[in-house]
């Protein structure tokens, strides 16, 4: 992998699944979570698999988790009010 992400987030199979004619699979889920957890882990690249089950609890979870990264890190920061981001 020439470039990787500073983290991927894992949502995994633990809510209900609803067709949908614009996925791909459509009315079958694509494939389990076992597999892109095994490829993130063969590739040695960081990541994170959300724990909870209700759509705005994932949200806020992993809206957590990229603040913390951003923090912790503290290479950026974004403005939500202006829609502006910058490096530092």
């Amino acid at each position: 992998m020439s470039r990787a992400s500073d983290l991927y987030i894992v949502a995994p199979s633990n809510i209900p699944f609803e067709p949908d004619p614009l996925r791909y699979g459509g009315d079958v889920r694509e494939l389990p979570d076992t597999y892109w957890i095994s490829l993130l882990e063969e590739f040695s690249l960081p990541y994170v698999v959300l724990e909870n089950s209700h759509p705005m609890l994932r949200v806020n979870e992993a809206d957590t988790i990229v603040r913390e990264l951003f923090d912790r890190d503290n290479r950026m920061w974004f403005d939500r009010d202006t829609q502006q981001g910058a490096t530092t």
